[in-house]
């Protein structure tokens, strides 16, 4: 998936994927969400290690990702 052999994927690049397998649209609104969700590291792309991570999401790995509230 890596076409550029950068040791990244990009949202630009995820959203070329979904269109040509046709599993729909990551939307300009939803880019943000994506980041979110895919880039757990938070450095601005996906690496080899976040998506080894979004394939092997579970539920419950939410609980470790989402920091605990402050009341």
């Amino acid at each position: 998936m890596d076409v550029n052999s950068t040791g990244h994927l990009t949202v630009d690049t995820f959203k070329n994927i979904f269109e040509k397998l046709k599993l729909g649209t990551i939307a300009s609104s939803d880019v943000e969400i994506f980041k979110e969700v895919a880039d757990f590291d938070g450095d601005g792309v996906i690496s080899l290690d976040d998506f080894r991570k979004i394939l092997t999401y579970t539920p419950g790995d939410a609980d470790e990702l989402i920091p605990p509230q402050v009341e």
